[in-house]
């Protein structure tokens, strides 16, 4: 298994992806701010090898994210 520090080489070619798939649709910025939490979500997996752990990851990250204030 190839890695770059603590994150596998799979792990940044998908973000990589997934960030470029988002230029598509929406502005650069936009597109680029999407790279690091999916380094998150693939570090989360390489990690625990578990959909549970990248889940709860993504449903705090999307609370925190999504959350206004009242």
């Amino acid at each position: 298994r190839m890695v770059v520090g603590p994150l596998s080489l799979a792990n940044l070619i998908a973000s990589l992806a997934f960030s470029g798939l988002h230029f598509v649709h929406q502005p650069p910025l936009w597109a680029a701010a999407v790279f690091l939490p999916s380094l998150l979500f693939g570090w989360t997996w390489d990690r625990y090898r578990s959909l549970l752990p990248c889940w709860a990851v993504h449903f705090f990250y999307n609370l925190l994210f999504f959350h206004r204030p009242l």
